[in-house]
């Protein structure tokens, strides 16, 4: 990303800490609104809540900007489908935290792994016939030639 430019995830996190709408309730109010009713309001007051945190922790172990937005949108669908689970958890911080945490070490491994699947490998030696200029095409038939085909007969003279 270019300097001065800001990435959408970055502007929604700024978005939603500056309105802290639904902001009102504890982890465990919020959580089980968005859980009971699907509510949005109480899912962007969480990610409000938490969402600079999710993102420092993401930034911290993540070299490239768009590997830690990566981990901290993953953070969050986490959060989605395991929020069932989480009902009546009372400071989601430190499970966020944690689930950021792994998220970003495991796209380190594998960045990682990735970073050792490209690395560029010792050039072997060249068969000189790799070197050597490809043969010539055929030059296409000439009209004469074509007519010359065509102008023969169509039997050979010894199946008359």
């Amino acid at each position: 990303m270019g300097t001065g430019q800001v990435s959408p995830v970055l502007r929604v996190i700024r978005k939603i800490a500056r309105a802290r709408v639904g902001g009102e309730g504890t982890d465990a109010q919020l959580l089980g609104r968005f859980v009971a009713r699907r509510d949005e309001a109480a899912f962007e007051a969480l990610v409000g809540r938490h969402g600079p945190m999710v993102w420092g922790v993401c930034r911290r172990l993540l070299h490239h900007p768009e590997d830690a937005e990566d981990a901290f949108q993953a953070t969050f669908l986490v959060l989605v489908r395991k929020a069932h689970s989480l009902a009546g958890t009372e400071s989601l911080g430190p499970w966020l935290y944690g689930v950021a945490c792994r998220t970003s070490r495991k796209a380190q491994a594998q960045a990682s792994r990735l970073h050792l699947r490209t690395e560029p490998v010792a050039e072997a030696p060249v068969h000189p016939a790799a070197t050597e200029a490809p043969a010539p095409k055929a030059a296409p038939p000439t009209p004469t030639a074509a007519a010359e085909v065509a102008a023969e007969p169509a039997e050979t003279p010894a199946e008359a």
